[in-house]
Formats: structure tokens, sequence, C-alpha cells
């Protein structure tokens, strides 16, 4: 079958959404490690940067009262470096990559799905629905505006799920 007769099968049509929809969910989940690596780093950045003037102030005659700001900043940091200020973006990374890899094979299946039966094609379908789903159950959400921030590199051509020319 030809390119044109594989994308009007019902199966050839979902593996379309499938990896539509694994590309905007990976880019939005890497926008999001992008985003929670950039806050955790500079939360723990800028607390330890607080806390360090303070003292240095206090150090050189200032009023105590900054010293209270050097200890918030102080607690700040330490919170944040004790809880792991990066695991939300380790989370989205991970949930990203899933998410990619769920795309490449989508994008592989549908090459393929044109030689298989009906049926054998539709467990095709359903078995990537179901990865789907179960990265969808595990995954924090992604806040939406890191979604919208993917779609617009999407649509400026960043990333494609047209399957590729060499392949054929």
């Amino acid at each position: 079958m030809n390119d044109e007769a594989v994308s009007k099968t019902p199966q050839a049509e979902a593996l379309d959404r499938i990896c539509e929809d694994e590309t905007y969910s990976a880019q939005a989940y890497y926008e999001a490690a992008k985003s929670a690596d950039f806050f955790g780093k500079g939360l723990v950045f800028v607390s330890a940067v607080i806390s360090s003037i303070s003292s240095l102030s206090l150090a050189l005659s200032a009023p105590k009262w900054i010293g209270a700001f050097g200890a918030a900043a102080g607690a700040v940091a330490a919170t944040a470096s004790l809880l792991g200020s990066d695991k939300r973006a380790t989370s989205y990374k991970d949930a990203a990559k899933r998410f990619t890899v769920l795309r490449h094979r989508a994008n592989y299946e549908r090459g393929v799905v044109a030689q298989l039966s009906g049926d054998s094609a539709d467990a095709v379908v359903r078995s990537l629905l179901d990865d789907y789903n179960e990265i969808v159950q595990i995954a924090e959400p992604v806040p939406n505006r890191l979604f919208e921030r993917a779609q617009r590199r999407i649509q400026a051509g960043t990333l494609s799920c047209e399957p590729s020319k060499g392949n054929d």
C-alpha cells in the first residue's frame, strides 16, 4: 500500500493522532523540566547569595535585624537543598523521555500498520494507547503556560511527527 492508502485506515489515523499527542506531550514535559530546573537552582542560589550578603553585612557592623534576612534565606536554601529542588525537574524529564520513546514507537508502527491485519493493527493501537495512558496516570500535570510554549515551538517547525523519508 502507498502512504495515502495507509493514512486512510482507521488504525493509521489513530497512530497519526497518537504520534501528534506524544509530540506535544513530550515537548511540554521537556519545557516543564527546563523551567523546574531553572526555578530550583535559582531558589537555592538566590537564597544563598542573600544569606551571604546578610552575614557579610553583619560582620561589617550592619544593624542586627539584617541577620533575620540571612537566617531566613539560609533556611530556604537549606530546605530546598534537603528536599531536592531538582526532583520535580527530574520527574518531568523522565515523563518527557517516556513520551518520546512512545512517539518513536508510534512513528515506526505507522509504517508497519499497512502490512498488518485489522485485528493486529488494532492490537498495536491499543497497546500504544495503554502505554500512553499509563504515563499520563503517573506523570505530574504540566502547567498550561508550558504546554503553550511547547505548542509554539512545535508549530514553528522545531519538531515534526512526519515519518522520515529515509525509512521508506
